[in-house]
Protein backbone atom coordinates (compact mmCIF):
# COMPACT_ATOMS: atom_id res chain seq x y z
CA UNK A 1 0.00 0.00 0.00
CA UNK A 2 1.84 3.30 -0.99
CA UNK A 3 0.14 6.99 -1.75
CA UNK A 4 0.84 9.21 -4.12
CA UNK A 5 1.47 13.21 -3.24
CA UNK A 6 -1.82 14.80 -2.01
CA UNK A 7 -4.54 12.18 -3.63
CA UNK A 8 -7.26 13.36 -6.05
CA UNK A 9 -8.92 16.38 -4.46
CA UNK A 10 -12.55 17.15 -4.09
CA UNK A 11 -13.20 16.88 -8.20
CA UNK A 12 -14.80 13.50 -9.29
CA UNK A 13 -11.82 11.70 -11.45
CA UNK A 14 -11.06 8.44 -11.83
CA UNK A 15 -6.82 8.20 -11.65
CA UNK A 16 -6.64 4.26 -12.08
CA UNK A 17 -2.59 3.11 -12.09
CA UNK A 18 -1.08 2.10 -14.82
CA UNK A 19 0.79 -1.10 -15.59
CA UNK A 20 3.54 -1.11 -17.02
CA UNK A 21 6.00 -5.11 -17.14
CA UNK A 22 7.75 -4.59 -13.41
CA UNK A 23 6.31 -1.46 -12.77
CA UNK A 24 2.64 0.31 -11.12
CA UNK A 25 2.75 4.24 -12.16
CA UNK A 26 0.37 6.05 -10.47
CA UNK A 27 -0.41 10.06 -10.39
CA UNK A 28 -2.39 11.85 -7.82
CA UNK A 29 -4.76 15.30 -8.78
CA UNK A 30 -2.01 17.87 -8.75
CA UNK A 31 0.74 16.88 -10.64
CA UNK A 32 2.91 13.98 -9.07
CA UNK A 33 3.39 11.23 -10.50
CA UNK A 34 5.24 8.12 -9.17
CA UNK A 35 6.68 4.67 -10.06
CA UNK A 36 6.61 1.16 -7.79
CA UNK A 37 7.75 -2.03 -8.13
CA UNK A 38 5.28 -4.26 -9.25
CA UNK A 39 6.00 -7.27 -6.76
CA UNK A 40 7.50 -4.89 -3.78
CA UNK A 41 6.04 -2.30 -3.82
CA UNK A 42 9.32 -0.47 -2.78
CA UNK A 43 9.57 3.59 -4.70
CA UNK A 44 10.76 3.45 -8.05
CA UNK A 45 11.13 7.47 -8.87
CA UNK A 46 8.70 10.14 -8.35
CA UNK A 47 8.54 13.03 -10.44
CA UNK A 48 5.88 16.46 -10.23
CA UNK A 49 5.25 17.52 -13.67
CA UNK A 50 3.54 20.90 -12.85
CA UNK A 51 2.71 22.86 -9.83
CA UNK A 52 -0.69 24.31 -8.69
CA UNK A 53 -1.09 27.62 -9.52
CA UNK A 54 -0.92 30.24 -6.41
CA UNK A 55 -2.21 33.58 -6.59
CA UNK A 56 -1.11 35.70 -4.01
CA UNK A 57 -2.50 36.33 -0.72
CA UNK A 58 -5.60 37.76 -0.14
CA UNK A 59 -8.71 37.20 2.17
CA UNK A 60 -10.13 36.56 -0.90
CA UNK A 61 -7.92 33.40 -1.28
CA UNK A 62 -8.64 32.28 2.09
CA UNK A 63 -11.91 32.31 1.64
CA UNK A 64 -11.43 30.16 -1.73
CA UNK A 65 -12.73 26.77 -1.17
CA UNK A 66 -12.16 25.63 -5.10
CA UNK A 67 -9.82 22.73 -5.18
CA UNK A 68 -6.91 23.46 -7.60
CA UNK A 69 -6.45 19.73 -8.71
CA UNK A 70 -5.05 19.83 -12.19
CA UNK A 71 -4.92 15.98 -13.50
CA UNK A 72 -7.66 15.02 -15.04
CA UNK A 73 -6.74 11.74 -17.43
CA UNK A 74 -4.44 9.75 -16.67
CA UNK A 75 -2.80 6.99 -16.37
CA UNK A 76 -1.73 5.79 -19.56
CA UNK A 77 1.07 3.96 -20.62
CA UNK A 78 3.04 2.28 -23.75
CA UNK A 79 5.83 2.91 -26.13
CA UNK A 80 8.19 3.46 -23.22
CA UNK A 81 5.97 6.60 -21.68
CA UNK A 82 3.89 7.23 -19.17
CA UNK A 83 0.85 9.89 -20.25
CA UNK A 84 -0.95 11.95 -18.51
CA UNK A 85 -3.93 14.48 -19.37
CA UNK A 86 -4.55 17.65 -17.80
CA UNK A 87 -7.67 20.37 -16.98
CA UNK A 88 -5.39 22.50 -19.18
CA UNK A 89 -5.95 20.17 -22.21
CA UNK A 90 -2.30 19.10 -21.74
CA UNK A 91 -0.91 15.75 -22.46
CA UNK A 92 2.45 14.96 -20.75
CA UNK A 93 4.70 12.23 -21.49
CA UNK A 94 7.00 10.75 -19.35
CA UNK A 95 9.65 8.60 -19.82
CA UNK A 96 8.97 5.48 -17.63
CA UNK A 97 12.82 4.35 -16.92
CA UNK A 98 12.67 7.33 -15.18
CA UNK A 99 9.98 10.01 -14.96
CA UNK A 100 11.62 12.43 -17.15
CA UNK A 101 9.67 14.38 -18.99
CA UNK A 102 9.66 13.77 -22.74
CA UNK A 103 7.43 15.84 -24.30
CA UNK A 104 4.21 18.32 -23.81
CA UNK A 105 1.49 18.49 -26.13
CA UNK A 106 -1.97 21.00 -26.34
CA UNK A 107 -4.80 19.55 -27.33
CA UNK A 108 -7.12 22.16 -27.11
CA UNK A 109 -9.48 21.22 -24.28
CA UNK A 110 -9.75 18.95 -20.92
CA UNK A 111 -8.59 15.27 -21.71
CA UNK A 112 -10.86 13.10 -19.73
CA UNK A 113 -9.31 9.51 -19.87
CA UNK A 114 -6.40 8.04 -20.16
CA UNK A 115 -4.68 7.99 -23.00
CA UNK A 116 -3.50 5.08 -24.71
CA UNK A 117 -0.66 4.17 -27.85
CA UNK A 118 -0.34 2.19 -30.81
CA UNK A 119 1.54 2.42 -34.36
CA UNK A 120 3.73 5.02 -33.31
CA UNK A 121 1.33 7.33 -31.63
CA UNK A 122 -0.89 8.38 -28.77
CA UNK A 123 -4.16 8.74 -28.98
CA UNK A 124 -6.19 11.52 -26.29
CA UNK A 125 -9.80 11.95 -25.89
CA UNK A 126 -11.39 15.03 -24.65
CA UNK A 127 -14.32 15.98 -22.84
CA UNK A 128 -15.62 17.62 -26.11
CA UNK A 129 -15.42 13.83 -27.77
CA UNK A 130 -12.64 14.69 -30.15
CA UNK A 131 -9.97 12.43 -30.71
CA UNK A 132 -6.70 13.81 -31.21
CA UNK A 133 -3.53 11.75 -32.52
CA UNK A 134 -0.46 12.39 -31.44
CA UNK A 135 3.12 11.75 -32.64
CA UNK A 136 5.15 9.22 -29.35
CA UNK A 137 8.56 10.30 -30.62
CA UNK A 138 7.67 14.65 -30.27
CA UNK A 139 3.86 14.90 -29.35
CA UNK A 140 3.00 16.38 -32.25
CA UNK A 141 -0.74 16.29 -33.06
CA UNK A 142 -0.82 14.53 -36.45
CA UNK A 143 -4.57 14.21 -36.55
CA UNK A 144 -7.85 15.06 -35.09
CA UNK A 145 -11.71 13.33 -35.34
CA UNK A 146 -14.32 15.37 -33.94
CA UNK A 147 -17.69 13.92 -33.13
CA UNK A 148 -21.16 15.70 -32.72
CA UNK A 149 -22.22 16.11 -28.66
CA UNK A 150 -25.33 15.83 -27.10
CA UNK A 151 -26.64 19.27 -25.46
CA UNK A 152 -26.10 17.64 -21.70
CA UNK A 153 -23.52 15.37 -21.02
CA UNK A 154 -22.28 13.63 -17.22
CA UNK A 155 -18.71 13.55 -16.65
CA UNK A 156 -16.74 11.10 -17.57
CA UNK A 157 -15.21 10.22 -21.19
CA UNK A 158 -14.15 6.56 -22.66
CA UNK A 159 -10.28 5.53 -23.14
CA UNK A 160 -9.64 5.22 -26.69
CA UNK A 161 -8.47 1.56 -27.11
CA UNK A 162 -6.11 0.18 -29.76
CA UNK A 163 -5.92 -2.61 -31.11
CA UNK A 164 -4.61 -3.55 -35.38
CA UNK A 165 -4.48 -0.40 -36.87
CA UNK A 166 -7.63 0.83 -35.26
CA UNK A 167 -8.60 3.21 -32.75
CA UNK A 168 -12.16 2.26 -31.02
CA UNK A 169 -14.11 4.98 -28.84
CA UNK A 170 -17.30 5.37 -26.97
CA UNK A 171 -18.52 9.10 -27.46
CA UNK A 172 -21.30 11.04 -25.11
CA UNK A 173 -23.87 11.08 -28.71
CA UNK A 174 -24.51 7.41 -27.51
CA UNK A 175 -21.91 5.86 -30.32
CA UNK A 176 -18.93 4.03 -30.54
CA UNK A 177 -16.71 4.57 -33.63
CA UNK A 178 -14.07 2.68 -35.20
CA UNK A 179 -10.95 4.82 -36.93
CA UNK A 180 -8.41 4.02 -38.84
CA UNK A 181 -5.14 4.73 -36.48
CA UNK A 182 -2.53 6.23 -39.29
CA UNK A 183 -4.75 9.14 -40.52
CA UNK A 184 -8.03 9.01 -38.59
CA UNK A 185 -10.47 7.92 -41.12
CA UNK A 186 -13.67 6.95 -39.78
CA UNK A 187 -14.37 2.78 -40.79
CA UNK A 188 -17.44 2.75 -38.98
CA UNK A 189 -19.72 4.17 -36.75
CA UNK A 190 -22.85 2.31 -34.26
CA UNK A 191 -24.78 3.74 -32.40
CA UNK A 192 -25.70 2.00 -28.81
CA UNK A 193 -27.72 4.08 -26.92
CA UNK A 194 -29.75 7.12 -27.35
CA UNK A 195 -28.23 10.32 -25.58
Amino acid sequence: KRRVGDGLGKKYIRLAPGVVADRIIAADGYGMVAAFDRFTGQPVWQQRFAMIEKAGFSVQGLLDRRDPAFVSGGVGVGAGLVLVGTTHGEVVALDVADGTERWRSRVGTEVGAAPSTGDGKVFVQTIDDRISALDVESGEVVWTYDSQMPLLTLRGTSAPVFDQGIVYSGFANGKVAALRAENGEPMWEQRVMLP
